[in-house]
């Protein structure tokens, strides 16, 4: 026996010590499932982690071998965890590590010991196995009771969890994949919003679509995004989403007045994890060790055939995707801090790096501000924050990179992103999901309600009621948005005000209007242009 687990491989095996009890991984398990299972047996055995924490090899490997009676039940909860091992009793450690005990701990040397010292006396093991079962934590249920938060969801877990609620309410639901990870993932997809028999659903179609192209009397609705799960070692945001799907479409069949109005006027598009490979794989870049947020498109950034040559499949799928679907909004949902970032992340100097501490805005740099202070004010902490003022934080002050998501949508896209930082520990024990949840909750409802108080929308036809590709110009605004030429429609964030909107097109003349917004209003401003 190896005792107190002081003498361990070579191959980066970690040990838990847990008292007379060792636990070991023989698989590679990710981090924040191995959390979990680490979670499930303290809250089993109630084992006080206080001054602990638990620190991870750099290779996010984990070999684990359990031993004694009182881990049977734990063989009943691999699926539950998602775990792809085999669990052996064994008598005798040595029996299994044996010869390949080569060494002490060494800082040389890739392992780890985490102990945790204050495990409870609890008698005989039968009256162990009776204390556990008494002292196991009640999962808490959603309010659907479709699912629970009490632990994360490995990508099997989600993509049945993805199938199941878009069966479970297939009219106003609609799943698909966006493309495929690295190593061949599914980049699951959802799109919600009411659908009827003439509304916008099309059983052809992908994806929902904001307005049927053969079908000009049909209501048009505005496109808004949430993508998860960029970084794969961040994971609040994915479990959120997860959440925000069941939380909506619940909430909507209940007749929840404030879900009715965003479904019968938005569509909602959800990607929990745009890096699952990562997830599965504990770190923060995808399997081809490529951080997807430094693989945009950058206009600081040479040329686009050079970005081009490097660029990810996670990142092509979400480039396609954005340009198929005309989103008037987003937001990247990250981890490691407790704050809302706008744009620009990037500046016109050269350094990289956090810190960096210049402002560099856009013109629309108060909407912007309106998104991130929206969503800021609902959640529970995030304004409160003592490093950011009102818990906003623009992205070049605060932490200057090159490829980033938010910006590749604003100079390149229709859609005005923001990334929210939700938690500042990037893998929080699972036990902390539900308060995640309920911090979260509200101000992710908010936030994808914006479109509703501050847009406008509006068809581009020609004068034989014929849609048109436009470009839609705000006066002293650098950012332009363009009309989908299928069915003409267009859709832009804007505070409220006076503006003076011009409209052209190739072939046509171009129109200028002038606009009152009032406050929390979106208007629809229709533009007919004449020929040449």
């Amino acid at each position: 026996m190896i005792g107190g687990c002081e003498k361990l491989d070579e191959s980066g095996d970690i040990c838990v010590k847990l008292k007379k009890l060792n636990f070991y991984t023989i698989n590679s398990v990710n981090k924040p499932l191995t959390r979990d299972l680490l979670d499930y047996i303290e809250n089993q055995l109630s084992i006080n982690q206080d001054d602990n924490k638990l620190i991870l090899t750099s290779e996010n490997q984990f070999n684990v071998y359990l031993y004694d009676d009182q881990f049977k039940m734990l063989n009943e909860k691999k699926n539950e965890f998602g775990l792809d091992i085999k669990l052996n009793l064994v008598n005798n450690l040595d029996q299994i590590l044996g010869a390949t005990i080569k060494a002490e701990i060494d800082s040389k040397l890739k392992r780890i010991t985490v102990l945790l010292d204050s495990m409870r006396k609890s008698g005989n093991n039968n009256n162990n196995n009776n204390n556990i079962n008494n002292q196991s934590p009640i999962p808490v249920k959603s309010e659907s009771g479709f699912i629970d938060y009490s632990h994360y969801f490995n990508y099997i877990q989600l993509s049945d969890f993805m199938r199941k609620i878009s069966n479970y309410y297939p009219n106003q639901s609609k799943l698909y994949s966006i493309g495929k990870s690295s190593l061949g993932r599914e980049l699951w997809a959802i799109d919600l919003s009411q659908q009827n028999s003439n509304g916008n659903y099309n059983s052809n179609s992908k994806y929902m679509k904001s307005r049927q192209s053969n079908n000009n009397s049909l209501k048009f609705k505005q496109n808004v995004k949430l993508v998860g799960n960029m970084h794969g070692d961040e994971v609040v945001g994915r479990q959120m989403l997860i959440y925000l799907i069941d939380h909506l479409l619940y909430r909507y069949s209940k007749g929840d007045k404030q879900i009715v109005e965003i479904f019968d006027n938005l569509i909602i598009s959800i990607v929990p994890s745009m890096n699952p490979d990562g997830y599965e794989l504990g770190q923060r870049e995808n399997a081809n060790h490529f951080d997807l947020n430094r693989n945009f498109p950058d206009k600081f950034v040479g040329s686009s055939s050079e970005l081009y040559k490097k660029i990810q499949p996670e990142v092509q799928a979400i480039i396609d995707w954005s340009n198929e679907r005309n989103f008037v909004m987003s937001a990247n949902l990250h981890g490691g801090s407790l704050v809302a970032n706008y744009p620009f992340d990037s500046t016109r100097a050269n350094e990289n790096g956090y810190g960096f501490g210049i402002q560099y805005p856009t013109t629309d740099d108060v909407v912007f501000r309106k998104m991130a202070l929206t969503y800021s004010l609902n959640h529970a902490k995030m304004y409160q924050s003592k490093e950011f003022l009102g818990g906003i934080v623009n992205g070049a002050k605060w932490y200057t990179l090159r490829g980033g998501m938010q910006d590749y949508n604003y100079d390149f896209t229709n859609g005005m992103e923001i990334t929210l930082e939700l938690s500042p520990e990037k893998i929080p024990k699972s036990i902390e999901l539900n308060r995640f949840w309920n911090d979260n909750r509200n101000a992710l409802v908010k936030f994808i309600s914006l479109p509703l108080s501050m847009s406008i929308y509006g068809r581009v036809s020609n004068i034989d009621d014929q849609n048109l590709f436009a470009q839609i110009h705000i006066s002293n605004n650098d950012k332009m948005v363009t009309s989908d030429p299928l069915n003409g429609y267009y859709s832009r964030l804007l505070d409220d005000g006076f503006y003076n909107v011009t409209v052209s097109c190739f072939g046509y003349k171009s129109i200028t209007k002038s606009i009152l917004l009032n406050p929390n209003s979106r208007e629809k401003i229709d533009f007919i242009l004449d020929y040449e």
